[in-house]
């Protein structure tokens, strides 16, 4: 089943700009970015864990925040190198 969220409560809850919710659901895996290639990710951001849900997006949204925030990126235009 899917359970659906109004936007504007998952961008408060995960604390990311809107322009980054596409680079999030590319982080977390979707049907365009196989799980394979990010399972390293995923295990470093929740050692010894099964990353996998709820868990799984606050931490990639936790690291996004992160490097996002560090170049004063918001997902508007190309980021800063």
């Amino acid at each position: 089943s899917v359970v659906a969220y109004p936007r504007q409560a998952v961008l408060e809850a995960l604390g990311v700009p809107e322009g980054l919710l596409p680079l999030l659901a590319s982080l977390v895996g979707n049907d365009f970015v196989e799980q394979a290639s990010l399972s390293a990710l995923h295990g470093a951001l929740l050692p010894g864990r099964h990353a996998s849900g709820g868990p799984l997006i606050e931490a990639v949204g936790a690291e996004l925040r992160r490097a996002a925030g560090a170049v004063c990126w918001d997902g508007s235009g190309a980021p800063p190198l």
